[in-house]
């Protein structure tokens, strides 16, 4: 079987550790923790994002969009984890803004980094529409927004009722 063909092997980490610090003798170098592609770990990884981004979605419906017992607690997973998708996303996006630097074919990974750009921008709308200002929510009459920083700014008017 030729170097090419053969399976990665992992060593373990334990393992590698051991050869790392000269502990253990490497017998088999071809055998040692083969380095996989940045491209290949890149695009793995944003299968994975895509996943974790759908199975959020659908706890976020089911524990805050239709959550009518919803509290503190819930809302703070639900920042959270919207945070921690667009920062995974965000650090995606720049692993495929560097491949594409080191890539012959510079146009091959756009798709890429708009889908995961795409994504980032409806996770930051939710963000925002759950967890921003009030006067950065769409879907309260202007109006209102204005009474609410009217009283919040303290000009409130006594009624003698």
């Amino acid at each position: 079987m030729s170097q090419a063909n053969r399976p990665a092997f992992e060593m373990p980490t334990a393992l590698a550790a051991r050869v790392q610090r000269g502990l253990t003798p490497v017998t088999h170098q071809e055998w040692v923790v083969q380095k996989e592609d940045p491209e290949n770990i890149l695009r793995r990884a944003l299968g994975e994002w895509i996943q974790d981004v759908s199975k959020n979605e659908a706890m976020f419906k089911k524990y805050v969009y239709d959550n009518k017992e919803l509290d503190d607690i819930d809302l703070r997973q639900h920042r959270g984890r919207l945070c921690e998708l667009i920062s995974v996303g965000e650090f995606l996006a720049m692993g495929f803004i560097g491949i594409t630097e080191m890539a012959t074919n510079k146009k091959e990974f756009l798709p890429f980094i708009e889908s995961i750009d795409q994504t980032i921008k409806k996770l930051l709308g939710k963000l925002i529409e759950w967890h921003g200002t009030v006067s950065a929510q769409s879907d309260i009459p202007e109006d209102l927004k204005q009474s609410i920083q009217e009283l919040e700014e303290g000009k409130v008017v006594d009624l003698d009722i």
